[in-house]
């Protein structure tokens, strides 16, 4: 990984398919409001296509446990 290695005093960058994982777990939407905030992988443009596709799911399955429930009544 050439220009990834840790600066001085600084740990080492996360492996993207490890922040992946943790956005498919639920942290999809706290990883795009860093994203924002720290402006972190907003131009990698392959972090981003699965990004958006994992935020895509997630949304989907919130709003179909909204509508189930709210059909549920």
């Amino acid at each position: 990984m050439a220009g990834q290695e840790a600066g001085p005093g600084r740990a080492p960058p996360h492996p993207e398919a490890g922040l992946h994982r943790l956005e498919a777990w639920g942290g999809a939407l706290g990883s795009g409001l860093a994203q924002v905030v720290f402006r972190h992988k907003t131009r990698k443009a392959a972090y981003q296509r699965v990004y958006r596709r994992l935020l895509a799911l997630w949304l989907l399955g919130w709003a179909g446990m909204t509508a189930l429930q709210l059909l549920g009544r």
